[in-house]
């Protein structure tokens, strides 16, 4: 999988005070969410599920909700209606929950969309740009090779426009599950890191998400 510390290791090697960052950033994002889920939910978080067959996904969301612009948000409904339209159900056996962390997190030029802990098999989404993923057969030797051709036919069957937008590109959750089913069992302790490059810094999503993110951190999120 694409590593953080890879990346800015070609990227942003001249800088120490990034690389410095970035060291530590595996660390305190795993422990924020091994915090999270030791806590009860009953003050700062609900709890929803989505179930196929005999599998149920538990979907942890923010108990408060965002009283501004919430459509760079994602929210419950909107997770099991992604679920429920993927069509290869077996892979959603990788996943037992699914946070959504109402935070946005940026080093560099990138943006942290999801974070899979494979040995607990939970799903983390995070605040990020409306972006979708690009979807070939391509070939397994070059970037392409991290999607499955599952992924390519699903992105051709183009189900609703809140999956793809466009010819041959998928949502970003789609994208992460059918990353995770093919990494699955390659390190069951293994830390998936999904990124973005973000927009420009003066857009007006970007004011929006930070806006969000400052607004739930200032309440304990």
């Amino acid at each position: 999988m694409f590593d953080i510390q890879e990346y800015f290791q070609g990227s942003y090697q001249s800088d120490p005070d990034t690389s410095f960052s970035i060291t530590d950033i595996e660390e305190d994002l795993t422990s924020d969410i091994n915090d999270l889920l030791k806590k009860r939910f009953d003050k700062l978080y609900l709890q929803d599920r989505y179930k196929h067959g005999t599998h149920t996904i538990d979907i942890i969301y923010p108990r408060l909700g965002y009283p501004g612009n919430r459509s760079l948000m994602m929210g419950p409904d909107k997770v099991r209606f992604l679920l429920s339209l993927y069509p290869g159900k077996e892979d959603l056996t990788n996943i037992n929950k699914i946070v959504i962390r109402p935070r946005y997190i940026e080093i560099g030029s990138i943006e942290l969309t999801s974070l899979y802990m494979a040995d607990k098999k939970v799903l983390v989404i995070y605040l990020f740009h409306p972006y979708v993923y690009p979807v070939t057969r391509g070939n397994e030797k070059n970037s392409s090779g991290f999607t499955s051709i599952n992924l390519d036919q699903l992105s051709k069957q183009r189900l609703n426009r809140t999956m793809t937008n466009r010819e041959n590109a998928a949502h970003p959750l789609w994208y992460v599950i059918s990353v995770i089913s093919r990494s699955r069992g390659s390190d069951q302790k293994n830390i998936e890191k999904f990124f973005i490059r973000k927009n420009p810094v003066n857009d007006r999503d970007y004011r929006i998400l930070t806006d969000i993110s400052t607004y739930y951190n200032q309440h304990g999120y």
